[in-house]
C-alpha cells in the first residue's frame, strides 16, 4: 500500500478527513459584526490521542455526532515512515469533517435505502463536497487577506497540499481570481472548484478510497441487508442536497453535473444480490477482497449438476490464479511448470466462499439440473482451462522491477522481452496444452467439500478470538485517550455566506455597468389651440428604467435592442457574426412604426475622443443614443418622434447581455413582441399621449390637423444642444460608419 493509502485508510463506519482557517473576516463581506457573526459558527472539536496515524487524521463518528482531531504521542516512524509527511492542517481538517457533519447530520445523508452502488456514489459525493469546504475555506483565506504578501503566504502554505495544488495553480496563474468582485469571475472559480475536487477524489486509480468505500459498503449491506434495492430518486435527491454550500447549488457549477461513479466490485456485489445471494455470504465473499473469480463469473453452468458445476468453477479460479504466471513465462518464452499444492491451497478458502454464496443463488433460481449435461459440461470444462493474455498489462506493472529477471538483465534481453509482449498481446492459451506438469493439477477444494473448509475456518477463527481475549486479561487494551471537548469557530457554510458574495459581486458590476443619462433637461410644453382656445400639455414621458440588451445565440448572431420600462423602443435589429444587420423592425416606446414611407440611417461618429452611435428616421435623431467615452464610460438618450425624451432623476439604465441557442430571428421571438394597445379615442380637448393619432371622426378632423401642424411646428423649433439639434458643429466630426436603408428594408430581408 502506498503512502497516500496508508494516510487515507480508514475504519468501518467513521468518514475520513483531511482540511486552514483564519479568524473569519469581514472584508469583502458586509462588515457589521452581526454579519460575521452569521457567516461563522460555534462547533465541539475532541482530541483523540491513541492513534496519530495509520489510520486517519481526523474523522466525524455520525453515531455520537462528534469530530476528532488525531493528536497522539506516536510518531510516524512508530509506522516505519523514515520521512514525516507534512502536517495536515487542522483548520482545513475541522472544516472537511464539518461538512460531513452537515451531510449526515442535518441533510440526513444515508437514511434512505439504496442498492450498493448508489450507497456507494453517495459515500463519494460526500468525500467531493467534503474536499469542497476545503478550497471554499482557501478562497475564503485568501479573501481575507488584506496584503498581497498575506496572500502569497496562503499560496506558499497550500502550493504543496495534494489536494489543492491545482487550484493554488490555477490562482498563481490567474486562471481564477478568489479577490475579483466579478460575479463571472465567481462563477469560474466555484466551477474549477468541483470539477477539481470531483478530479481528485473520483479517481478511477485511487484504491485507498475504492478499498474504504467498499468496506462501507459492506457494512451497510450488514445494516440494511434484503432492503439494498435500486432507489434512484432518493439518490438523486440526497445528493443534491448536499451540494447546496453557502447558499448556492453546486449541481449547476463544473462538468460533472450528472455524474454515475461505479466501483465495478460493488456493481458485482449488487448483481449477485439481485440473483440471490444471500447477504451475509455475500458480505463473506466481498472480504476477501480482489480474487481470480472473473472468469467464473462468466461462465453459464445451468443445466450442470451441483458437482459438474463445483468442479467448472474450481478449474477456472485455478486457472485465472495461475494467469499472471502463465503470462510471465510466455513473455521470457519460457514453458509453465507449477506447484499446484501451494496454489490449490492459496485459493482453498477463497473458493469455499465463492461456492457458499453461489450455490444459493443457483438453488433459487433452479439453475442446476440433478442429473448434469455431461457435453456441456467438457465444454465448459475447455473454456475453464483457457485464458487470453494481456501482455502489455503485465510488462506495464512489472517494467520497474525487470533487473530482477535475468533473462531481462541484456539489452539484446529487454528487446527479446519486447517483442515477445508485442506478439502474445490477446493470444488465447489452454492449460492442458502449456502447462508441462499437468498431471500434478488439483483443485482448490480437492475433494473436500465447501462446507469442511468453511467449519474449518469458522474454528480457526474462534482460536484466533479467544487467544487474543486471554492476551488482553494480561496486556490491557489502551482505551481511548480522549480530551475534554472544546469549541472552535469556523466558516458556516450552513450560511449564505457564497450566495451573499455573489450577490455583493453582482451588485458592483451593476454600479459599473450604470449608463448615465446624456440630457436632463424635461421636455414639458403646454399648447393652446387657435380655435376654440384649448389648452394641450405635452407630458414630459419620463422613462422609470432603460435596458440596452443584447441576446446572442450559437451562431454568434445578436439579438440588439433598447427597452424602456420594459417596452422595445428604437431599433430592433438582428445582427450577423460579422457585425452586420440582417434584418430589424423600429418600435416608438412599444409601439412598431410603419416604414413603408420613411427612411432609416444608423450613424457611428468619433468626437472628441468619444464613439457616438444613433439613428436617424427621416433625418432626425430617433430611438437609442449612446456615447461611449475613451474610458468605457457610456451616456445615453433617447428620442421618439417629438423629439428628446427625458429621462427621470436616478434612472436606472444598464446594460445587458444575455445569451440563448434557439431564438429565432424571423418572425422575432413573441416575448419580444409588445401587444398593439387599441389606440384610445381623441379626448375632449385633444389631451393624448405623444405618440398616439387622433382616430378619424368629422367632428375633430380640423382640431386633429391643426393639432398636428403645432406638432410639427414643435419638432422644427425643439432648443436642444448642438449635437442633437442638427446645428454644425464646433469641434471637427469624423464619421466613421453610415448605414442608410430604403424603406420597405425589413419586407425586402425578412426571409432569414
Amino acid at each position: 500500500m502506498s503512502l497516500k493509502d496508508k494516510i487515507k485508510q480508514t475504519t468501518l463506519g467513521i468518514t475520513i478527513g483531511a482540511a486552514s482557517m483564519s479568524p473569519i473576516s469581514a472584508q469583502n463581506m458586509q462588515s457589521t459584526s452581526q454579519n460575521v457573526k452569521q457567516y461563522t459558527k460555534t462547533i465541539t472539536v475532541r482530541n483523540d490521542s491513541v492513534q496519530m496515524v495509520g489510520n486517519t487524521s481526523a474523522y466525524y463518528n455520525s453515531k455520537d455526532d462528534q469530530i476528532y482531531i488525531k493528536k497522539g504521542d506516536m510518531q510516524w516512524s512508530d509506522f516505519g515512515f523514515k520521512n514525516t509527511p507534512r502536517q495536515n492542517d487542522e483548520e482545513l481538517q475541522i472544516i472537511h469533517e464539518s461538512q460531513h457533519q452537515i451531510n449526515r447530520s442535518k441533510k440526513h445523508l444515508g437514511s434512505a435505502n439504496m442498492n450498493l452502488n448508489e450507497n456507494y456514489q453517495r459515500d463519494v459525493h460526500d468525500e467531493i463536497t467534503a474536499l469542497i469546504a476545503e478550497k471554499l475555506e482557501i478562497h475564503r483565506q485568501y479573501r481575507a487577506a488584506k496584503t498581497q504578501a498575506e496572500k502569497e503566504a496562503i499560496i506558499k502554505k497550500y502550493a504543496q497540499n495534494e489536494e489543492h495544488r491545482s487550484y493554488i495553480s490555477a490562482i498563481k496563474e490567474g486562471k481564477i481570481k478568489p479577490d475579483s468582485n466579478k460575479s463571472t469571475d465567481f462563477d469560474k472559480e466555484m466551477a474549477f472548484i468541483k470539477n477539481d475536487a470531483t478530479t481528485y477524489r473520483a479517481d478511477p486509480n485511487d484504491d485507498g478510497y475504492k478499498e474504504q468505500w467498499t468496506q462501507l459498503s459492506m457494512s451497510y449491506l450488514n445494516r440494511v441487508g434484503n432492503n439494498a434495492q435500486s432507489n434512484p430518486a432518493a439518490l438523486e435527491q440526497e445528493i443534491h442536497d448536499i451540494y447546496q454550500i453557502g447558499g448556492i447549488d453546486f449541481t449547476k457549477y463544473g462538468e460533472h453535473k450528472v455524474m454515475v461513479l461505479e466501483n465495478q466490485s460493488i456493481k458485482a456485489a449488487d448483481n449477485l444480490l439481485q440473483q440471490g445471494a444471500e447477504p451475509q455470504k455475500l458480505i463473506a465473499f466481498m472480504n476477501e477482497g480482489e480474487g481470480p473469480f472473473k472468469l467464473a463469473e462468466s461462465l453459464d453452468v445451468s443445466g450442470l449438476s451441483q458437482e459438474q458445476a463445483e468442479k467448472v468453477i474450481q478449474t477456472a479460479i485455478m486457472t485465472q490464479g495461475l494467469q499472471e504466471n502463465i503470462t510471465e513465462d510466455i513473455c521470457f518464452n519460457r514453458q509453465g511448470n507449477y506447484a499446484f499444492n501451494f496454489i490449490a491451497a492459496d485459493l482453498k478458502e477463497k473458493t469455499a466462499v465463492y461456492l457458499d454464496m453461489k450455490s444459493d443463488i443457483w438453488e433459487k433460481n433452479g439453475t442446476l439440473s440433478p442429473t448434469g449435461d455431461e457435453v456441456k459440461f467438457n465444454q465448459l470444462m475447455e473454456q475453464a482451462k483457457t485464458i487470453t493474455l494481456d501482455t502489455q498489462e503485465w510488462y506495464k506493472n512489472a517494467k520497474e522491477n525487470l533487473s530482477h529477471y535475468s533473462e531481462a538483465q541484456t539489452e539484446e534481453g529487454r528487446q527479446k522481452l519486447l517483442e515477445s509482449v508485442k506478439q502474445n498481446q490477446g493470444k488465447t492459451i489452454n492449460i492442458d496444452n502449456f502447462i508441462t506438469n499437468m498431471n500434478e493439477f488439483e483443485l482448490p477444494l480437492d475433494g473436500t467439500s465447501k462446507e469442511e473448509v468453511l467449519e474449518e475456518r469458522a474454528q480457526k477463527a474462534k482460536e484466533d478470538a479467544d487467544f487474543w481475549k486471554e492476551y488482553y486479561k494480561t496486556h490491557p487494551q489502551e482505551k481511548k485517550r480522549l480530551s475534554d471537548p472544546y469549541e472552535k469557530k469556523i466558516m458556516n457554510l450552513e450560511s449564505d455566506i457564497l450566495k451573499d458574495e455573489w450577490l455583493a459581486r453582482q451588485k458592483e458590476e451593476e454600479k459599473s455597468q450604470k449608463i448615465e443619462p446624456l440630457y436632463q433637461s424635461p421636455r414639458n410644453t403646454t399648447y393652446t389651440l387657435s380655435d376654440g382656445g384649448i389648452t394641450m400639455d405635452i407630458p414630459n414621458n419620463k422613462y422609470q428604467n432603460a435596458e440596452l440588451m443584447q441576446i446572442q445565440n450559437a451562431n454568434g448572431e445578436i439579438l440588439d435592442l433598447t427597452l424602456l420600462d420594459g417596452k422595445p423602443h428604437g431599433l430592433y435589429s438582428i445582427i450577423d457574426k460579422d457585425g452586420k444587420v440582417q434584418s430589424f423592425k423600429l418600435y416608438d416606446k412599444g409601439k412598431e412604426v410603419d416604414l413603408k414611407q420613411h427612411n432609416v440611417e444608423i450613424q457611428k461618429e468619433a468626437k472628441d475622443g468619444a464613439l457616438h452611435e444613433y439613428l436617424l428616421l427621416d433625418g432626425k435623431k430617433f430611438g437609442t443614443e449612446i456615447i461611449t467615452g475613451a474610458d468605457g464610460t457610456q451616456k445615453a438618450a433617447f428620442w421618439d418622434t417629438l423629439g428628446l425624451i427625458n429621462g427621470a432623476e436616478n434612472a436606472t439604465i444598464k446594460t445587458k447581455k444575455a445569451h440563448t441557442d434557439d431564438y429565432i430571428s424571423t418572425p422575432l421571438r413573441p416575448e419580444f413582441q409588445t401587444d398593439t394597445a387599441e389606440r384610445m379615442e381623441l379626448k375632449k380637448e385633444l389631451k393624448n399621449q405623444v405618440g398616439e393619432t387622433p382616430q378619424q371622426t368629422p367632428e375633430n378632423t380640423v382640431k386633429q390637423l391643426r393639432f398636428e401642424m403645432h406638432i410639427k411646428a414643435h419638432q422644427d423649433n425643439t432648443q436642444a444642444p448642438d449635437e442633437l439639434s442638427g446645428k454644425k458643429a464646433t469641434n471637427e466630426t469624423k464619421k466613421e460608419n453610415t448605414t442608410r436603408f430604403n424603406i420597405p428594408i425589413w419586407q425586402q430581408q425578412h426571409t432569414r
